[in-house]
């Protein structure tokens, strides 16, 4: 406990008010903070963290919190020798912290309020778990935004309130989450929305396609548009991410437990011939993502190459595959399936082989190779 008096706020400039203050330190000894950050380190979304490693809202929330507060942040650092931040929390006597009546009734409500959690960090989850439960509140938690949307899809009756990190693995972060739907209409309204984007993206291209376009495509207000997405480059995101997933959908849906590891990757090649046959958008959409989007381009084809390599895995440890294939093995396989379903997909010549016998052919080559066995 402290008290600060006028002189003390004056000199050092803080927006405080004379009188008593809790003061909490939290020290660390880490590498200090550049003179020249100092008064960046406070703002909205401002980080020094790689890309998708930060949302730069950590010290801007608690910045915020302790001005809404009364109170202030104050921070000493010293490169290579660490960085103090100091928050002083305005002090209350006892007799000012007492219940008026609405706050008691207010209280009363509280058990019937229903929040859902979601949170990547199982320390943090847990700390926010038990700070709600202890004030009375039916929690739900999640670690991902993927997980948090069946939560609420699955919650009858549903949440009252979502308190969401906003970066997080997964497809779904805290902003997209929030923009969800989260009722069959809506839902629909979406589909139709990500439908009429591939048209609009396929015909024009990312560049000159439109908002307005879309919408048209899709029956629907501009309103509705910006209920789901906040720009052009939201919703190709979007996209992206959908049309990933519905590569892996096809795949899952033409797999069954009881196939072998070559009978899967035939049965897998087929069901993305097919996919690409009747999407032939995905080429161009997947491919402009490169320069429009790099990270959903990226992620993309990680995503697919990951699965792939599961696949390869499991044939090794079954012994249908020899042990040891990874990651290069799997972007092989993956380059192979891509540019036969540009070539017969996208490409398509009368004459050409049909599906099952392209990828009957592409699994001789995984099980025999190219080279010959000689004499």
């Amino acid at each position: 406990n402290i008290v600060l008096d006028g002189a003390c706020i004056s000199e050092t400039r803080e927006d405080l008010q004379p009188g008593r203050y809790v003061v909490l330190s939290v020290i660390d000894d880490g590498v200090g903070i550049e003179t020249g950050l100092l008064e960046e380190i406070f703002s909205p979304f401002f980080t020094t963290k790689a890309a998708g490693k930060g949302s730069g809202l950590g010290l801007s929330m608690v910045h915020g919190f302790m001005k809404q507060s009364g109170g202030a942040v104050r921070v000493s650092t010293e490169l290579g020798r660490g960085s103090t931040f100091r928050l002083y929390f305005h002090a209350k006597d006892a007799a000012q912290l007492a219940l008026r009546e609405d706050d008691e009734a207010w209280q009363g409500k509280v058990s019937q309020a229903r929040i859902l959690v979601v949170e990547d960090n199982s320390a943090v989850r847990d700390t926010v778990i038990r700070t709600l439960e202890r004030s009375g509140y039916d929690v739900t938690a999640t670690a991902n935004g993927d997980a948090a949307l069946d939560a609420y899809r699955q919650r009858r009756p549903g949440f009252d309130l979502i308190l969401t990190d906003v970066v997080m693995p997964g497809r779904l972060q805290g902003p997209d989450l929030a923009k969800a739907p989260r009722t069959e209409r809506g839902r629909k309204t979406l589909r139709k929305l990500l439908d009429a984007a591939t048209r609009e993206f396929a015909d024009h291209g990312f560049h000159d396609a439109s908002i307005s376009g879309i919408t048209r495509r899709a029956g629907v207000a501009l309103g509705s548009f910006y209920t789901y997405f906040d720009s052009k480059d939201a919703i190709f995101r979007a996209l992206v991410s959908d049309m990933s997933e519905g590569v892996g959908r096809a795949a899952r849906q033409a797999l069954s437990p009881s196939m072998g590891a070559l009978e899967i990757e035939h049965a897998a090649l087929h069901a993305f011939l097919s996919f690409a046959s009747e999407n032939k958008e995905i080429y161009r959409i997947i491919d402009e993502a490169e320069f429009v989007d790099p990270d959903s381009y990226r992620a993309h084809y990680e995503t697919i190459g990951t699965r792939i390599e599961e696949r390869l895995k499991a044939g090794g440890d079954s012994g249908e595959f020899i042990s040891g294939l990874g990651a290069p093995e799997a972007w092989a396989v993956m380059g192979m399936n891509v540019f036969l379903g540009l070539r017969y997909a996208i490409w398509a010549r009368e004459g050409d082989p049909a599906f099952e016998e392209i990828a009957r052919r592409a699994n001789d080559l995984l099980a025999h190779g190219i080279a010959s066995s000689g004499d």
